[in-house]
This record gives structure tokens, sequence and C-alpha cells, in this order.
């Protein structure tokens, strides 16, 4: 699953990794690896020997690297496994390079996860992204400079802000660290969903399920996140460099996901009883119903 996220290495105040990733950045996921790294594998005195022989590069250099030979250290699919690749030692001298994305923690809408490991402390500090809470001055993502986005909702997105801190000399086993971090969540139900509003081209809901406020915060999310991709795009197709990571990452995905997160609220607004809360007029509804019914079938012919 597409989740943007952090692992980050501190030492002697600075950071010494920044490493970007693009896959299943939920504790669950690269959380519950990093933790199964520092439980089991992690040698601070062999990784901070190892560490010496990295180097981090500006983008030019990353882009510099032809495509057949790209070293994984700058591949948007590592993610936490930067940290066992550093480790090993097993690296080649001229692919032991890394990329500083720190950036990418300022922009917690996107950036949903940041892991830090803290050598000066010991600690793995976690931080979670989606944060609309003003960081003080004493949080570790604060930026002075940092302006903050609105959204046409009004909602406004600051830095990834910090939710726990472990000891890593007394880590806690995978179910508890992830109970810790996401309480109480489940998964998403897409079969519910599904069964709940049909896939058939001529179902209709019969009666509204929701509100219509349910119906209207369901529109301004899709309007807020196509115009936040769009900006995002715009802004690198406009540049005369791309850095290799995140932002061609980005770009390349940019496509998928929002043609993926506009399915879902599309299915949402299906769900509930759109016909009932949004249109009035029948001819407009019939146009507009068409035109969902057309997405839904395209979704699953991709």
């Amino acid at each position: 699953m597409g989740t943007r996220h952090l692992t980050c290495v501190v030492l002697d105040g600075e950071y010494a990794i920044a490493q970007y990733g693009q896959w299943d950045g939920y504790p669950s996921g690269q959380g519950t690896d990093i933790l199964d790294f520092l439980k089991k594998d992690f040698d601070k005195d062999l990784f901070l020997k190892e560490l010496k022989s990295w180097k981090t590069i500006s983008s030019e250099e990353a882009n510099a690297f032809p495509e057949n030979s790209f070293p994984n250290s700058l591949n948007r699919d590592t993610g936490s496994k930067i940290l066992q690749l550093v480790q090993d030692g097993e690296v080649d001298q001229e692919y032991r390079v890394l990329y500083n994305n720190i950036k990418f923690a300022q922009d917690s809408l996107f950036c949903e996860w940041a892991y830090v490991l803290n050598l000066d402390t010991d600690e793995l500090e976690v931080f979670q992204g989606c944060n609309t809470t003003p960081l003080s001055k004493s949080e570790r993502f604060y930026n002075k400079d940092f302006k903050a986005e609105e959204t046409g909702h009004g909602n406004t997105y600051y830095q990834a802000r910090l939710l726990h801190i472990f000891d890593i000399n007394n880590l806690p086993f995978s179910n508890e660290f992830v109970e810790i971090l996401e309480p109480g969540e489940e998964e998403e139900d897409n079969d519910g969903l599904d069964m709940a509003i049909g896939t058939g081209a001529n179902i209709e809901p019969e009666k509204p399920t929701k509100s219509k406020d349910e119906a209207d915060k369901a529109l301004v999310s899709l309007s807020e996140l196509a115009k936040k991709e769009f900006e995002i795009a715009k802004s690198l197709l406009t540049n005369q460099k791309i850095p290799a990571s995140p932002e061609l990452s980005q770009l390349q995905d940019i496509v998928e996901r929002m043609y993926k997160q506009n399915q879902k609220y599309l299915k949402t607004i299906k769900a509930l009883g759109f016909r009932f809360h949004m249109l009035d007029d029948e001819d407009g509804f019939n146009i507009a119903w068409g035109a969902i019914e057309t997405e839904v079938e395209d979704e699953s012919s991709i």
C-alpha cells in the first residue's frame, strides 16, 4: 500500500540518514520492520562503523547514476531496509550514497509516518502525519520558516508530530508496538463497501444512508486531494532538474493515486445516496450518475 514515510537516523544532533519510503509506512508495516531490526540485528558499534563510509549526495549526483545501476539506497522501495543495508556493509563503496529527504517531514499531508532512530539518546521516535496542529519550538520538525498551506475546506496541515518515544534497549513486542501507535485501528472493509453499494451498472441507492453533510465532506475531500496533487505535478514538471527522490517517485505515482482516490470518493458519494442530496434536476442527475457508473466500471478493467 502506498503510504509515504521517512526512516531517519540522528547522530551528533544531525540527520545522518533521512530515507524516503513509498510503501506501507504504517507502524504495522515499516514500523514493525524497524522494530524487528532493532531487536534482532542492530549492533550499534557496527552500525556506527559502517555508517562512516556512507556519504550524502545532491540531487544532481543522484540523477547522474545510470538507470541500470541505480543504488538501492536511493530507491523509493528501500524504505526502512536502509538500516540493514548500512549495517551489513555489503555495498560497494561507489554505491554507499544517501539522499537526505528530511524536508519531506514538513508536508504531513503526504508524509504519513516518520521513524527517527536517535543514536544520541538510544531512542526510537515515531511521528505521525496528517497533523493539523502547529508544532511548538521544542518539537523536532518545527521550522520557523514553515508556511502552512490551508486547503479549500479550512484544514491546515503542519509538520509531522511526535506520537511516541521508545527506549531501544527496552522495546515492546510487535503487537504492543502497533497497539500503542495505532490503537483499535481496523483495516478498511472494501468488500463490505462493495456489497453495500453494488457494482452493477444499473444499481442506484433507493434512499439516503447518510446526511447531506456527509456527502458534502466526501466531495470536499475529493476536491482538496485533486488540487493538492495537481499543484505538486505542476511544480515538478516546471523544474528543469527533478531530484531523484522523493519528488521523482511522487511524479511517477501521482496519476495512479489520483485515479484510485477518485474511485474511493465516487463510491462513497454513491453509497451516501448522492441522488437525494445533491441534485434535484432529473436530467442533471442522470448525466452525473452515468459518469459515476462509468468510472466505477472502468476501475475493474485496470
